[in-house]
C-alpha cells in the first residue's frame, strides 16, 4: 500500500488523490494533505520534503482544534509579554516539530505570513519543540500562522508543564522498551554464541555452527534495528547537517560489526561478533538511560513553582463568589484565597493583614506578615486564615513570569566554555574516525576477525560522549544549585563570569538597606502642618520607583492629583499639584542651599522651602555577615551610592567596608566602574534601583535583587530572590566550585579518551568492554557534576519551588 507523500499515512485503495508537485505526480491520502503540499510548493518551500528527517506523525485533524485559541487576541495577550519596541513576545510549544527541516519550514511560513516587524521567529528548538515568537499586537497574525501549521500537521500550543510531562513520560517509555529489547536480545545472542565458543576444538559440526550463527544474527537484528535506531538517526542527522557528533562513531561501530558478522556468516568466515554487537548496543542504551534518569531526578527535585500555580481562582463580584479560569482574570479583580492555597497572580492585600509563606523565593518556610495594601507575589502560599486579594498582574506579566522569561532567554545562549568543548568534541570525532581507519589497516594482515574487532573497539571506546557532556552537565547542575540558594542566572555566560570576579560593589539604598522605612516631618512652612506636607510628598512619590517612596505610602491622600510627574534619577521627583510646581529630593535638586544630612529630603515650590523630612532606614539583617564572608574570600567590598556622603560613610563604617563613593549619578557610577575595570578589576555589581541599570549592564558580572525595578533585573546577569544577601556569597562559592568541576570533568574526559585509543587499537579490549568503558565514563562525568546539587541546603520547600531552569531544556 502506498503512503501519503505529505503525512506518510497509508493510502486506502478506495481513496486516491494525485496532484502534480514540482512537475512530479504525487499520491495523497486526502484532499487536505494534497492542499497542504500544494501550498508548500506554491510558496516556494518544496525543499521541506527534501530536508525533513522523516515524515511527521498524522496530526492534521487534532492540530486544527487548537487554532481557535489563537483567533482570540485576548488569550494570546494573556500568554505573551510586551517588549520595548511595542511588539509582544510569546513562548509556544509545537507538536510535530522533530527535525531541522521542520524548523526551517516554520521560519519560512512566518516570513510568508508577514514582515519581520509583524511576525518573527525569535528562537525555535527542534529538540524540545520550543518556539519563541514576536508579533505586532496591532496586526496579530498568530491565528493565521496556527492555521497554516495545522494544515501541515503541526499543533501550536501555549507552553505548559502537562505537555512537557507527557513528552518526558513518552521518552522514558521508549527508552525502557528499547532497553528491554536490547537486553533480551543480548542474552539470547550470548546463549546461542556459547556453543560456538565451546566447539572450537572441532567437536561442533559446521552445519550446527552455521545454524547457531544464523540464529544469533536473527536475535541480534531487532537489537540493532530497534535498539540501535536512535544512534542511526542521530548519525544520519549529523552527517546531513555536516556536524559530526557522538552518534557517528557509535553508529559506524554498530553497522561495521553487524554487517561484518553477517558477511562472515555467509562466507563461513571467523569474524562473527553478533553477541558482542548485541551487548554493545545494550550497554550503550543502559548508559544513556542512566544519564537520562539522573537528569530527570535532578529535574524532579528542581521543578519550577510556575508549574504548580493553580489554573483557576475564586473571583468576588456583586453576584457573589465565582470560580473562573486563570486566563479570565483582569487587573482589578478581587480574589478569595483559603489557607494552604497558592496565590496564582501578583496582587495587593485588601481588607486585612495576612501571613504569607514565600518559600519559593527565600527557601524559608517561616511565614511572613504582610500588612493591608502590601503586594503578594504569585507562588506565595496563604497561611492561617483566608485573604482577599486585588489582582495586579496575571500570567506572564507577574514577577514570576518575568523571571521565567529571563531564564528562558538565557537558555537559548551558550557560553564560551561550552562552545570550546563542542568544537573540541567535533575535532575529536575526526581523530577517532582516522584512528579507527588506521587500526583497521594495521590489523588487516592479521585477518578480518582481528581487524574488525579492533576497529569496532576503537570506535566504541573513544566516543567523545564524556567530552561533550563535561561542560553542559557541570554548568547545568551549577545553575540549578545556584537557584536552590536563591540566585537565578538570566544571562548567557553568567556562571563563567561569576567565577572570575575579584572585587564586589554594592548599591546602598534598597540593597544593603531594606524596608520598612520610617519618615517624619522635621519642619514645615508656616501655615502648613506636618501631615499636609507629608501628603504632598506622598503624592509626588507615587511616580517613583525608588525604595524610599514606600516610606511615604502611608501618608498618601488620593484626593491630591499630580500632573507632569517626573522622576529624576539619583536626585528626586517633581510634579504639579493644584497648579503649584513642587520638587522633592536632595537640597540641590530642591534648589535649596545647605548640605544634606543622612536621610534628609527637602520639599520646595517656586517660593522656596516647604518642608524637610527625615527618613530612617535599617541595614539588612545579613548585610554584615555577607560583607564579612566576602572579605574572608579575599574580595574587597565597596559602595557606590547616590546618597549623601555622611549617610554612605555611616553604612560603610558599620559594615567595615573597604571603601565608598557617595553622591553618584548613574553616569558617575558608570565612570567609576570603568575606571576600576581599566585597572584590571573584574567587578561584581549588586543593586536594585533604576540608577543601577547602566552599571549592572557594564559590570563584569552583576546581580539584581528581585524586589528591585524591572530595568535593573533585565540588565543584570542574575536575580537574587527573597532579599537574602547571603545568597551572593553562595553564588560566588558555587561559581568557583562549578569551574572546578568543569576542569575535573575535562581532565577526566581527556585522559580517558587519550588512554583508551591505544588500548583498543592494540587489541587489549574487545568491543563490548569498550562500550562499557564509554558508558561508565559518561556516567562519571554526570555524577561528578550532580555533586553540585548537594549545595542546596535548606527546607524541602526550596528544592521544589525555586528554579525555573527546566525551561532551557
Amino acid at each position: 500500500m502506498n503512503s501519503c507523500f505529505h503525512c506518510g499515512e497509508p493510502i486506502p485503495a478506495s481513496v486516491a488523490v494525485r496532484v502534480q508537485i514540482d512537475s512530479q505526480p504525487q499520491d495523497f491520502c486526502c484532499a487536505g494533505c494534497a492542499a497542504a503540499a500544494s501550498w508548500i510548493a506554491g510558496a516556494g518551500l518544496s525543499d521541506y520534503y527534501r530536508l525533513r528527517a522523516d515524515v511527521p506523525a498524522p496530526q492534521v485533524r487534532a492540530a486544527v482544534e487548537s487554532v481557535a485559541l489563537f483567533d482570540r487576541p485576548q488569550l494570546a495577550e494573556r500568554w505573551s509579554t510586551p517588549r520595548a519596541d511595542g511588539r509582544r513576545e510569546i513562548a509556544l510549544k509545537v507538536r510535530g516539530l522533530r527535525c531541522a527541516a521542520c524548523a526551517w519550514l516554520i521560519r519560512r511560513i512566518a516570513s510568508q505570513i508577514g514582515t519581520e516587524s509583524e511576525l518573527e521567529v525569535a528562537h525555535i528548538d527542534p529538540l524540545s519543540g520550543q518556539l519563541l515568537l514576536r508579533y505586532d499586537p496591532e496586526r496579530p497574525r498568530l491565528g493565521e500562522m496556527a492555521s497554516q501549521l495545522a494544515g501541515l500537521g503541526y499543533e501550536l500550543l501555549p507552553r505548559g508543564a502537562a505537555d512537557d510531562a507527557q513528552q518526558h513520560l513518552a521518552e522514558r517509555r521508549s527508552r525502557m522498551l528499547r532497553l528491554i529489547v536490547a537486553g533480551l536480545g543480548a542474552m539470547q545472542a550470548m546463549m546461542f554464541a556459547w556453543p560456538l565458543y565451546g566447539g572450537e576444538g572441532g567437536d561442533l559440526p559446521l552445519a550446527v555452527r552455521d545454524f547457531f550463527r544464523w540464529v544469533g544474527a536473527l536475535v541480534t537484528a531487532p537489537v540493532v534495528l530497534y535498539g540501535g535506531w536512535p544512534f542511526m538517526v542521530g548519525a544520519f542527522n549529523e552527517l546531513r547537517l555536516r556536524r559530526l557528533g557522538m552518534d557517528t562513531p557509535i553508529a559506524l561501530a554498530i553497522v561495521l560489526a553487524f554487517s561484518g558478522s553477517l558477511v562472515a556468516t555467509a562466507v563461513k568466515g571467523e569474524a562473527v561478533y553478533f553477541e558482542s554487537v548485541a551487548m554493545f548496543v545494550f550497554l550503550l542504551l543502559l548508559g544513556r538511560s542512566a544519564e537520562a534518569s539522573l537528569r530527570e531526578r535532578a529535574r524532579s527535585r528542581l521543578a519550577g513553582i510556575a508549574d504548580e500555580l493553580p489554573q483557576s481562582a475564586r473571583r468576588l463580584s456583586d453576584a457573589g463568589e465565582q470560580c473562573v479560569a486563570l486566563f479570565e482574570l483582569e487587573p482589578g479583580d478581587r480574589l478569595r484565597l483559603l489557607p494552604g492555597e497558592t496565590v496564582p497572580v501578583d496582587g495587593v492585600l485588601i481588607g486585612s493583614s495576612a501571613q504569607i509563606s514565600e518559600a519559593f523565593l527565600s527557601g524559608e518556610s517561616t511565614a511572613i506578615s504582610r500588612a493591608e495594601g502590601a503586594e503578594v507575589l504569585a507562588g506565595s502560599v496563604v497561611v492561617e486564615r483566608p485573604i482577599t486579594l486585588q489582582v495586579l498582574r496575571v500570567g506572564a506579566e507577574t514577577a514570576l513570569g518575568e523571571l521565567e522569561r529571563l531564564v528562558q532567554r538565557a537558555g537559548a545562549g551558550r557560553v564560551r566554555w561550552t562552545r570550546l568543548a563542542d568544537q573540541a568534541a567535533q575535532a575529536f570525532v575526526l581523530v577517532v574516525l582516522a584512528a579507527a581507519l588506521a587500526t583497521g589497516l594495521a590489523w588487516a594482515g592479521s585477518g578480518a576477525a582481528q581487524a574488525l574487532a579492533a576497529t569496532v573497539a576503537v570506535l566504541a571506546a573513544a566516543c567523545p560522549c564524556a567530552l561533550s557532556l563535561a561542560l553542559p552537565a557541570a554548568l547545568s547542575s551549577g545553575a540549578k544549585a545556584l537557584a536552590g540558594q536563591g540566585v537565578l542566572l538570566v544571562r548567557e555566560g553568567a556562571m563563567e563570569r561569576l567565577a572570575e570576579i575579584n572585587s564586589v560593589v554594592f548599591d546602598k539604598t534598597g540593597t544593603l538597606t531594606c524596608e520598612p522605612f520610617a519618615v517624619r516631618c522635621l519642619w514645615s512652612r508656616d501655615g502648613m502642618s506636618g501631615d499636609q506636607a507629608l501628603a504632598l510628598a506622598a503624592a509626588l512619590e507615587r511616580c517613583s520607583l525608588h525604595p524610599l517612596a514606600a516610606a511615604f505610602a502611608a501618608h498618601d491622600d488620593p484626593t491630591l492629583q499630580v500632573t507632569l510627574a517626573e522622576e529624576h534619577t539619583a536626585a528626586g521627583v517633581s510634579g504639579s499639584i493644584d497648579g503649584r510646581r513642587l520638587r522633592l529630593g536632595k537640597s540641590d535638586f530642591a534648589k535649596l542651599a545647605g548640605d544634606d544630612q543622612p536621610g534628609m529630603l527637602h520639599l520646595s515650590d517656586e517660593a522656596g522651602p516647604l518642608a524637610r523630612f527625615q527618613v530612617s532606614q535599617q541595614l539588612r539583617g545579613d548585610a554584615a555577615a555577607t560583607v564579612a564572608a566576602l572579605r574572608a574570600m579575599g574580595l574587597p567590598v565597596t559602595i557606590l551610592s547616590g546618597d549623601g556622603a555622611q549617610a554612605v560613610a555611616e553604612v560603610a563604617a558599620a559594615l567595615g567596608l573597604d571603601g565608598h563613593v557617595a553622591n553618584c549619578s548613574p553616569e558617575d557610577k558608570l565612570a567609576e566602574l570603568q575606571r576600576r575595570q581599566a585597572d584590571g578589576e573584574k567587578v561584581l555589581m549588586i543593586g536594585d534601583g533604576l540608577n543601577d541599570a547602566a552599571v549592572l549592564a557594564a559590570a563584569h558580572a552583576s546581580l539584581a535583587l528581585a524586589s528591585g525595578v524591572d530595568l535593573a533585573r533585565r540588565e543584570a546577569d542574575g536575580v537574587v530572590l527573597g532579599g537574602k544577601l547571603q545568597a551572593v556569597v553562595e553564588a560566588l562559592r558555587l561559581a568557583l566550585q562549578t569551574r572546578a568541576v568543569v576542569r575535573q570533568n575535562l581532565i577526566w574526559a581527556s585522559v580517558y579518551n587519550v588512554s583508551i585509543i591505544p588500548a583498543a587499537a592494540l587489541g587489549l579490549i574487545g568491543p563490548w568492554i569498550a562500550a562499557l568503558g564509554m558508558s561508565l565514563s559518561s556516567l562519571l562525568v554526570i555524577g561528578n557534576a550532580l555533586r553540585l546539587l548537594r549545595r542546596q541546603a535548606g527546607p524541602a520547600a526550596r528544592a521544589r519551588a525555586l528554579p525555573l531552569l527546566e525551561r532551557r531544556a
